[in-house]
């Protein structure tokens, strides 16, 4: 018992010294983010540094909850008087440790919102929303992909909600600044996300994958996934609206297309346009496959595809919705892009 108290007191002491010093790594990493100028350098800090930031700040979050369970479970009342000693120290290291994840969480809300703020205010700063949108999807989904063998039946969403929610409010910037190529790579990984949110919630079936054309009700009743839902939908809207709306990239796109299905080098193919399109020609056959491939996906952006050709804009002081939209369609609609407003971005709801 002794022994056991001694391996534990030593881990929680590295612990804690491996926190004090992340800690102090965050605030020089601060510092300097705050001397970036704007412009180029600032996004080529984002780049490699908001991903993780994004990704810290949800394993802290489950590395406090972690803590604050093994702290329930450690023993209240000692053996030996002997022991006694060695419990208050237990004890008293959980709650250094619970003290230095709540100051890490307090500095990565703080770089966080000053990173937002110069985004905000720097209109030509791109983010990289592939990779925070990678945080969302569960690590089955990349293995998967190396695999070419994509399934989004049997996904769950595993990231924690803290980065769940400010990567969707970053994404909901950046998608705005991307191009037409940039959000047709965002919108495969989109779907997925999408997938895994309509399963949310559903019991899995003799442990591995769901049930078909069975989805969950938990983003409709819960308030939070609601948001996320809503959230993801709108940024589907808007990358094919991107996608959709650029006749010079579309021309590249079937051109690169063509020149790839029969093999023949085109001499132009250093134009810019035709080289970002031949980037998204993968991309485009990666969200069809995923489409064709799950029909909870396909019923899901039909649904969101009607309410768009239903919707006629109506008075804003009217509590009427639109002839034939149901009402969580209606609300979908006008209150999915809030975010984008939260954080500054020019998303605009369909109510405007």
């Amino acid at each position: 018992m002794a022994e056991k108290q001694t391996d534990t007191s030593t881990t929680l002491k590295t612990t804690l010294t491996d926190l004090q010093s992340e800690l102090s790594t965050l605030n020089r990493v601060s510092h300097r983010l705050a001397l970036t100028d704007a412009g180029p350098a600032l996004e080529k800090v984002l780049n490699l540094l908001l991903p993780r930031l994004l990704s810290r700040i949800g394993k802290n979050d489950d590395a406090k909850t972690s803590n604050r369970s093994n702290k329930r479970k450690a023993p209240s009342s000692p053996l030996t008087l002997s022991s006694s000693a060695s419990v208050s120290e237990l004890s008293a290291l959980h709650d250094q440790i619970n003290a230095m994840h709540e100051s890490i969480h307090k500095k990565l809300i703080e770089m966080l919102t000053h990173t937002m703020k110069r985004v905000r205010e720097d209109r030509n700063c791109q983010l990289p929303c592939v990779a925070i949108l990678e945080l969302l999807l569960p690590e089955e989904h990349r293995q998967q992909q190396q695999s070419e063998t994509v399934e989004p039946n049997g996904l769950v969403v595993t990231a924690n909600p803290f980065t769940i929610n400010l990567s969707l409010a970053f994404l909901t910037l950046g998608v705005n600044r991307s191009s037409p190529s940039a959000c047709s790579d965002l919108l495969p990984g989109l779907l997925t996300f999408l997938a895994c949110l309509l399963l949310e919630g559903l019991p899995q079936k003799e442990g591995s994958f769901y049930s078909d054309n069975c989805v969950g009700i938990s983003h409709i009743l819960d308030a939070s996934r609601k948001m996320r839902f809503d959230q993801t939908c709108h940024l589907i809207l808007r990358c094919l609206e991107y996608i959709s709306c650029n006749p010079l990239e579309k021309a590249a796109i079937r051109r690169a297309a063509d020149s790839s299905s029969s093999n023949v080098s085109d001499a132009s193919s250093n134009n810019m346009n035709e080289t970002s399109a031949e980037s998204a020609v993968p991309s485009l056959k990666e969200t069809k496959r995923a489409i064709l491939s799950n029909p909870v996906v396909g019923a899901a952006l039909f649904e969101i595809f009607s309410d768009v050709l239903l919707y006629t804009p109506v008075s804003a002081a009217s509590s009427l919705i639109p002839y034939g939209m149901s009402t969580s369609g209606y609300q979908r609609l006008i209150n999915g892009a809030a975010s984008g407003k939260m954080v500054g971005g020019n998303s605009k709801n369909w109510k405007e």
